[in-house]
């Protein structure tokens, strides 16, 4: 586990007006390749958003709801 895919993960937290990020919201942007555009993210990255979408995936699977 990356220091960037978890930085990246709160990065896209941080622009959620929730309080409690809901982190099914976030793996849908971790998805949506527009919104990855909006957030700067780069052909580069691609690498670092893959890892990122792993691991909110597993966090989802083990029953975690929030960031």
């Amino acid at each position: 586990m990356s220091n960037a895919a978890i930085e990246f993960i709160n990065v896209i937290g941080s622009n959620m007006e929730e309080v409690n990020k809901p982190l099914i919201s976030i793996k849908n942007v971790l998805e949506d390749g527009e919104a990855l555009g909006y957030l700067g993210v780069t052909d580069e990255d691609q690498g670092m958003v893959e890892e990122a979408h792993d691991i909110v995936s597993n966090w989802i699977k083990e029953g975690k709801e929030f960031l």
